[in-house]
């Protein structure tokens, strides 16, 4: 009897540790399990998704200064991932066009969807003219604030771009990840909803 005794005083000792450590169990997660992991208004801490864009632009030359640098705007039209139907407008400068082939290329990048919401950017990378083309670029691109949904999100990817025989339209894609960190720090405050 006395080794039942202490065998039951053993296993209530280990049941109460067993408990005790559970409850100091740090809180985990709950698995995404029905969570669309595509969805990036879905609770998650962080995220990386795919990410594409295609519009269809409009090219408007702004100025050539006497180094030959091209101040060139462009707004258009297309699809992009999580934004749907959405506008895209550019500028951008064309570095040193007197000078040889291939130029550098500079300039600033905004999507705005027909909601309203919009990732802001930047993107660099290398122009030149074709034997079909006036202008062919490729690059990198970084969208580094977003509003709506797209707050704390950034995009980090590559684009290319081919402008029209006749200079009257481009085509214009871009392709990367939508990056939400799990420490969210805005790099500015507010900036303004375009």
């Amino acid at each position: 009897m006395k080794d039942v005794m202490k065998n039951l005083s053993l296993f209530t000792v280990a049941a109460f540790l067993l408990l005790l450590f559970a409850g100091c169990q740090k809180d985990q997660m709950a698995p995404l399990g029905d969570v669309d992991p595509y969805d990036i208004t879905s609770p998650r801490e962080s995220a990386v998704i795919p990410f594409h864009a295609n519009f269809t632009a409009f090219p408007e030359i702004v100025c050539i200064d006497k180094n030959g640098t091209l101040r060139m705007a462009m707004r258009g039209k297309g699809d992009a991932t999580f934004m749907g139907m959405s506008t895209f407008f550019s500028v951008s400068k064309i570095y040193d066009t007197n000078q040889k082939v291939p130029w550098s290329q500079t300039g600033t990048i905004v999507f705005v969807s027909e909601r309203g919401d919009s990732l802001v950017g930047m993107f660099n990378g290398m122009t030149e003219p074709t034997k079909y083309s006036p202008y062919v670029s490729s690059g990198n691109f970084r969208m580094v604030h977003g509003t709506g949904p797209f707050k704390g999100y950034t995009v980090n990817g590559t684009y290319d771009y081919v402008v029209a025989r006749d200079a009257s339209s481009v085509d214009v894609h871009f392709k990367g990840v939508l990056v939400k960190p799990k420490h969210y720090v805005p790099l500015y405050p507010e900036l303004p909803t375009f």
